[in-house]
């Protein structure tokens, strides 16, 4: 009786070892399944990213309209502007020493710098800039009101800027 026992518990394990794991087909289908998922999830992941990256632009190129502002603001002397190099992704910080309210060789520049990545500054088909600059005077106020746009491929974000307070609002 011992030995049909062990015979039986034998049979019964060879069994188990030869139907455990998983056959090729099952791990083909796994694969073609993840690989379906991924190719869908690569275009979502793709946009989100860029989003981020132009947001991430926008918000500085707000944060260099304030310093602008409140440098006008601090300097009653010189109205201070920010000029933006259309098809570029270039901007100046500057003095409008002069106060012809626009930027030309007489003026001071006080920062010059590239938003970094593949942006471009284009004029907004709505509002455009004048001389694709914005300058504010001492009171804080734009000398002229206006909007600049961010591209990033096929995504656009707009900045906008109020001449009578010196708003500065992400469209």
């Amino acid at each position: 009786m011992g030995i049909q026992n062990l015979s039986a518990l034998m049979t019964s394990s060879d069994n188990r070892s030869a139907s455990s794991g998983f056959t090729l087909i099952e791990v083909v289908l796994v694969l073609v399944i993840s690989g379906i998922l991924a190719a869908a999830a690569i275009p979502v992941m793709t946009g989100m990213y860029n989003r981020t990256r132009i947001s991430g632009a926008a918000d500085l190129v707000t944060d260099v309209l304030e310093h602008a502002k409140g440098r006008a603001k601090a300097n009653p002397i010189a109205y201070c502007g920010v000029y933006f190099e259309y098809g570029t992704n270039r901007y100046y910080i500057f003095d409008d020493v002069n106060k012809n309210r626009s930027y030309d060789s007489n003026d001071s520049i006080r920062k010059r710098e590239d938003l970094g990545g593949p942006f471009e500054f284009t004029a907004s088909s709505s509002d455009p800039l004048p001389n694709q600059s914005v300058i504010f005077r001492a009171d804080g106020a734009a000398v002229a009101a206006g909007e600049i746009d961010i591209q990033l491929g096929s995504k656009t974000r707009t900045i906008g800027v109020s001449s009578a307070t010196g708003f500065i609002r992400r469209l």
